[in-house]
């Protein structure tokens, strides 16, 4: 919808229209499974037990059955077909479909054009009333709640609908101390943070724990209490909740953020970590090569890593990565896409899908997620350097990453006869101011404060104010 809405805009400017008003509308299939029916031979195959040993077997489409999204899927398809690439029904503006949900955008002018040529289509194809007048609408001062979501124009915003507050709210306060939780209580928040971190980033860290509380009571009818980490994350959706709709601008996502992953990508940060260190190298893209323009090695001796050994070696990769974007922050680097480049696939796909697979990564993934959204910057794309029996395509930050000195690998760097240079004069050492902070709060073996407390330090943690001098504040 917001690639919609954007490539609409600039087709808009681009053709000498960008002075007339634009709307967005949506409209709904009333009753869009039950057009449907089944070809008579079928029909024995949609048998469905009922209480009371009764059998039902369903002649047309039903909702309830997991199935018809993808049955349906068929008239989606053709509706959408027909609206952008016909040529009876073809639209003035441009239109999606979410299985029967159309979204739309036009002119102000041929909204409702636009909206007729849609009414005669689908109730030519499905029969009359196939449109529902009820949910019929156009947005309203730059506003329009369609699938759960808050488009906003206006503020180029993207957040959770009202409706659908009300409803993650209601199911997130519904969790209560002591042994009282179900096990499809905790699925419907989990399923409203793996929905809503799309909007609301900072619910991304605190997804897993929710989907893994699920997964520690497989009896349906089984009761039980939180743990403390769980209630951690059960207190931070209803905060996040009520932040996303009291404070729009900092708790929902910008339309930009969404078209990140399509503009040139201006910044590389390439990293490795061992259990002792981390090295980082940043390149900057101009006119589409790259230049090492800044490098760095934070220890992680303090941390303890190499004592506890196995099982954190993926987290200390993640952490470099966070250290590495804290670097770009601290060069003025906001409100862009980056790649990061290493190693290691996990550490890589955590920070690229926000999906976090360790509880050892847990505050880092807090920080993580905190300092991206607070600077406006994306992960939007990754590339795995592999570690060959020939050759060790990550070479220059391993080496940093255990001490090797900066002058050293310069050196080697120029002698490297595989990927050739890649080291020149631009390169000097960046200091990544706060790092001392950051790997504190990152210790995934620190005991020394509740989760309550570092998550309010996560959030009330400052960004360095960057070459350019722009700095942003924690949040209250």
């Amino acid at each position: 919808v917001i690639d919609m809405i954007n490539t609409f805009t600039a087709k808009a400017i681009a053709d000498g229209h960008g002075n007339r008003p634009i709307h967005l509308h949506k409209m709904d299939i009333s009753s869009a499974y039950s057009k449907l029916t089944f070809c008579a031979n079928d029909v024995h195959l949609m048998g469905c037990e009922l209480p009371g040993d009764l059998i039902a077997f369903f002649t047309g489409g039903t909702f309830g059955w997991g199935g018809m999204p993808f049955a349906f899927d068929v008239v989606t398809r053709a509706v959408q077909w027909e609206l952008n690439e016909g040529t009876q029904h073809r639209l003035h503006g441009m239109s999606l479909m979410y299985v029967d949900d159309v979204i739309g955008i036009a002119f102000a002018d041929e909204v409702a054009l636009d909206q007729a040529i849609i009414t005669r289509l689908v109730e030519g194809l499905l029969g009359a009333g196939a449109i529902s007048v009820k949910k019929t609408m156009v947005e309203v001062e730059g506003v329009l709640e369609v699938i759960g979501y808050r488009i906003d124009r206006g503020m180029r915003r993207a957040g959770i609908s009202e409706n659908n507050v009300h409803k993650a709210f209601q199911a997130v306060w519904a969790i209560e101390h002591g042994p009282t939780n179900s096990r499809r209580m905790l699925q419907r928040v989990a399923s409203h943070a793996s929905r809503y971190k799309r909007v609301c980033p900072l619910m991304a860290p605190f997804t897993r724990i929710l989907h893994g509380a699920c997964k520690n009571h497989p009896h349906p009818q089984a009761r039980f209490a939180l743990t403390r980490k769980e209630w951690m994350a059960v207190w931070m959706m209803r905060i996040l909740l009520i932040l996303s709709a009291l404070d729009g601008c900092r708790f929902t996502r910008s339309f930009r953020s969404f078209a990140q992953h399509l503009e040139l990508v201006q910044w590389v940060l390439e990293y490795d970590a061992c259990l002792t260190g981390v090295g980082m190298i940043w390149f900057r893209v101009v006119n589409g090569h790259e230049v090492a323009v800044g490098c760095c090695a934070v220890s992680l001796v303090a941390l303890g890593f190499e004592q506890v050994g196995s099982g954190l070696m993926n987290t200390a990769e993640f952490i470099a990565a966070t250290l590495g974007v804290r670097g770009l922050i601290a060069q003025g680097v906001r409100d862009t896409g980056i790649k990061l480049r290493g190693d290691n696939k996990s550490a890589l796909a955590w920070a690229h899908h926000k999906s976090f697979k360790s509880d050892y990564a847990m505050r880092a993934a807090i920080v993580h997620v905190a300092q991206n959204v607070k600077a406006g910057i994306e992960v939007v794309g990754t590339e795995h350097l592999p570690h060959t029996r020939e050759y060790d395509f990550n070479w220059r930050t391993d080496l940093a990453s255990r001490g090797t000195s900066w002058n050293r690998i310069r050196e080697l760097d120029g002698k490297d006869k595989v990927s050739g240079t890649r080291l020149g004069p631009e390169m000097v050492e960046w200091e990544i101011p706060g790092a001392e902070e950051v790997l504190r709060l990152c210790d995934p073996l620190s005991e020394q404060e509740g989760d309550e407390a570092f998550t309010r330090r996560v959030l009330e943690m400052r960004l360095p104010s960057g070459a350019d001098g722009k700095g942003k504040g924690g949040v209250e």
